[in-house]
C-alpha cells in the first residue's frame, strides 16, 4: 500500500545488465517515465519511477487477476471473449502508439486479465519511443527493458 496516495501498488526493481549500467539505467527510466505518462483504463498504471543505490525501479498498480498466459492454459476462451480481449488489447496498444510507444513485447504473460474480466496490458519491457517523441533531455529513440 502507498502511504502517500492511499493505493495498492506493485513494486518492479530492475537490475541493469552489462558494462554500460549507468547509461541503461538513463535509458531505462527514461522509457519508464514516458509510459508513466500513459492512461488508459487498459494499461496498467505506472505511479513513480526512480533509482536508488544504482538501481532502477518502478511503482506501478497492482493489478489482481491471472495473467492471458494462465488463463488460456485453462482451455479455449471462446470467440465473444477473445473478442472482446482483443478489441481491449488493440485499444491500449492504440493509446501508447498515440502517445509515441511502441510496446515490442506483447505476449499472454504480459496481459493481465483483472479480476472484473478487463485486460491491463503489463510490462511495456522492451518499450520504444518512436521518433515523434521528444523529452527535453534526450531526443534519440532507443529500446530500453522496463
Amino acid at each position: 500500500m502507498s502511504e502517500q496516495r492511499d493505493r495498492q501498488v506493485g513494486p518492479s526493481n530492475e537490475t541493469i545488465r552489462g558494462g554500460a549500467a549507468d547509461n541503461s539505467n538513463r535509458r531505462l527510466l527514461r522509457e519508464a517515465r514516458a509510459a508513466a505518462r500513459l492512461d488508459h483504463p487498459n494499461i496498467c498504471a505506472i505511479y513513480e519511477v526512480g533509482e536508488a543505490d544504482g538501481r532502477a525501479f518502478i511503482v506501478m498498480q497492482l493489478v489482481e487477476g491471472e495473467t492471458l498466459e494462465a488463463r488460456l492454459r485453462q482451455g479455449p476462451i471462446g470467440a465473444v471473449g477473445a473478442v472482446s480481449l482483443g478489441a481491449e488489447i488493440a485499444d491500449a496498444l492504440a493509446e501508447a502508439h498515440a502517445q509515441g510507444i511502441v510496446h515490442r513485447d506483447i505476449k499472454p504473460s504480459n496481459i493481465m486479465i483483472a479480476r472484473k474480466g478487463h485486460v491491463k496490458v503489463m510490462d511495456f519491457g522492451v518499450a520504444t519511443l518512436t521518433p515523434d517523441w521528444t523529452s527535453a533531455a534526450d531526443t534519440r529513440t532507443e529500446t530500453a527493458l522496463i
